[in-house]
């Protein structure tokens, strides 16, 4: 049985993805107009300060926007979810934050 810690554990990192939306959106467009080593592991970790304000590390994909590295993170915290019927999974087509039902 997977614990709650390791369910909310990708939502946070979702919810902090988009409360800090252009934050991350800078980041990534940052990353893609330099060199280094981020390019080979075709990711990147930041430092976001969470809607709680506390710091965590979010490994972004270079290859996505924040809000789809935001829906990965939604997806597999409802795969983990025992019987979950809640869908928190985000609108990848909008820049606000509003779940998609």
């Amino acid at each position: 049985m997977v614990s709650e810690a390791e369910i909310e554990r990708p939502r946070l990192g979702a919810d902090t993805i988009m409360t800090r939306y252009q934050t991350v959106e800078d980041t990534l467009q940052q990353a893609h107009n330099e060199s280094g080593d981020h390019w080979e592991a075709g990711e990147l970790t930041v430092t976001l300060e969470t809607p709680q304000s506390e710091s965590i590390d979010v490994v972004l994909d270079l290859d996505q926007d924040p809000p789809a590295n935001a829906q990965q993170r939604y997806e597999r915290a409802k795969e983990l979810e025992p019987n979950s019927n809640s869908n928190r999974l985000w609108s990848a087509s909008s820049h606000h934050s509003r779940p998609i039902r």
